[in-house]
């Protein structure tokens, strides 16, 4: 099964402080996922990461098998609902 969005060693640096530590994630096609965490633990940085809206200091986004490049602007095929 091909993952719909894979994170490889994600990690995110503002002003010389790591926000996001090498954060590995899968996610598979047909499953229901969800993010909990208190305030400030990165969850909708992560979110904004895979979409694209920010760019992640190192490590690799793939969305539907394509990667998201420091030159794309969204992921293709990724909508982003806020509660």
């Amino acid at each position: 099964m091909t993952p719909v969005i894979q994170l490889n060693h994600i990690s995110k640096t503002f002003h010389h402080r790591q926000v996001l530590q090498d954060i590995n994630l899968t996610i598979n096609p047909g499953h229901i996922y969800g993010f909990s965490g208190p305030n400030g633990s990165g969850k909708t940085l992560t979110f904004k990461i895979i979409l694209g809206f920010v760019k992640a200091t190192q490590g690799t986004v793939i969305v539907n098998g394509q990667t998201v490049r420091y030159d794309t602007m969204f992921a293709d095929g990724i909508s982003f609902a806020i509660q």
